[in-house]
């Protein structure tokens, strides 16, 4: 079910954070921390819910994505977000896919390739490992270096 969290309502002058986790638990922790954060959130149980929301949603400045999910997985889902993204996009413009997973990261997922290659391979820019990824200092870390501008957004959006 497609919704903006009740933590925070999404809204178009707020840069907001797609969570996707067919897990309540872990959307509702990473939630907590984005809305900390200043994000509005958007959330998503599976893949094509997360992949109809980001076409909906303008605001949506980065990605969250779990692996393993029913219907359409992780994978497939940073591989459609990167489809309609468009092959005109720069690296500069290119939303952020941060995959959160309880995966190791070492683990052979197909064709003998790690876990951490084959999504990074399918469109994801990072590959973080649960719970580490569910920790205030590792999500600031990493939109640090993917969205370096994301602070000075989000403070001028609460103006």
């Amino acid at each position: 079910m497609a919704r903006a969290s009740s933590h925070e309502e999404a809204s178009p002058s707020k840069p907001s954070i797609l969570i996707v986790d067919d897990s309540a638990l872990n959307r509702r922790i990473l939630s907590c921390i984005m809305t900390k954060l200043g994000f509005a959130v958007y959330e998503a149980t599976q893949g094509l819910e997360a992949c109809d929301i980001f076409l909906k949603e303008a605001s949506i400045v980065a990605v969250f994505l779990d692996l393993n999910m029913p219907l359409f997985d992780g994978w497939q889902t940073a591989q459609r977000l990167r489809q309609m993204e468009g092959l005109e996009v720069t690296s500069s413009k290119r939303l952020p896919v941060i995959v959160c997973t309880a995966n190791d990261l070492q683990d052979r997922h197909c064709s003998g390739v790690s876990v951490s290659a084959s999504a990074l391979s399918a469109g994801a820019d990072e590959v973080l490992h649960k719970p580490n990824c569910m920790r205030l200092s590792a999500v600031e870390l990493v939109l640090d270096r993917l969205l370096p501008y994301w602070r000075q957004a989000v403070m001028h959006s609460a103006l």
